[in-house]
């Protein structure tokens, strides 16, 4: 868990920096694409320092995917919804773990640690898939936007407000 940890924190601001200038859907599935990869290389592994090497790796995959992902998720909305568009984002995250981690224990306790890689690496398999579909939007029918969806920030961060000066009042 540790050395999952420790490559999310150090993960989210390095990738965010990393990937900018690359295509947010590319991103996004490269992202999945190696999460998927790392959790099989889990469960394949025949010593620990392998499986420790590849839960780094599916932390900093998992960390470009959240960073990209939230990105996503504001710049798709008008102004007044981006809030709602990361809450809901997020709350997949939630769900994820609140079912994820009790269904994750009772799989690994019944059928071994590797089951659990297994199946983690399947629905991730899943969600890289569908990125990859032939029906899936492609990125560039995203940038014609009109002013109730203005095109994403070319930054994952919103601009500093001056020093002293309270937030506006939203309109």
């Amino acid at each position: 868990i540790s050395a999952f940890a420790i490559g999310m924190i150090v993960g989210a601001r390095l990738m965010a920096v990393v990937t900018l200038a690359m295509p947010r859907r590319t991103t996004l599935v490269a992202s999945l694409l190696v999460f998927v990869a790392g959790h099989v290389l889990a469960a394949l592994a025949s010593d620990y320092a392998v499986v420790l090497v590849a839960r780094v790796v599916t932390a900093l995959a998992t960390a470009t995917f959240w960073v990209v992902a939230a990105v996503v998720a504001v710049s798709m909305v008008a102004e007044h919804l981006r809030a709602r568009a990361l809450a809901v984002l997020l709350s997949g995250l939630t769900v994820a773990t609140v079912l994820g981690v009790p269904l994750g224990t009772v799989v690994g306790q019944q059928l071994g640690w590797r089951a659990t890689f297994w199946a983690v690496a399947g629905v991730g398999g899943l969600g890289g898939g569908g990125g990859l579909s032939p029906g899936a939007r492609p990125e560039e029918e995203l940038q014609g936007r009109t002013a109730a969806c203005p095109a994403p920030s070319p930054t994952p961060w919103p601009k500093p407000r001056p020093a002293g000066r309270p937030p506006s009042p939203p309109t």
